[in-house]
């Protein structure tokens, strides 16, 4: 017996403007850690959370670039 297959319709694709306000919130995270890392109460976990958000961070900026929209988080078109 075969069970149906189901498949999922892909999410819509994200809007510039709300790329924009995800770089923003991911920005917003890697300022948090590095308050942290300053506080001195860092860790090993926190550090690499810090570097996933700053490589998601950099992707999503990039992104952006790519799409010609950086003057969204004000950076140079």
């Amino acid at each position: 017996i075969k069970s149906p297959v189901t498949t999922k319709a892909p999410p819509p694709a994200k809007s510039p403007a709300e790329i924009a306000a995800d770089y923003r919130s991911q920005v917003a995270h890697v300022a948090e850690f590095a308050q942290l890392a300053e506080s001195g109460r860092m860790t090993d976990l926190d550090a690499d959370a810090l570097a996933a958000t700053e490589d998601l961070a950099a992707g999503t900026r990039a992104t952006l670039a790519a799409a010609g929209r950086l003057d969204l988080i004000g950076g140079a078109r």
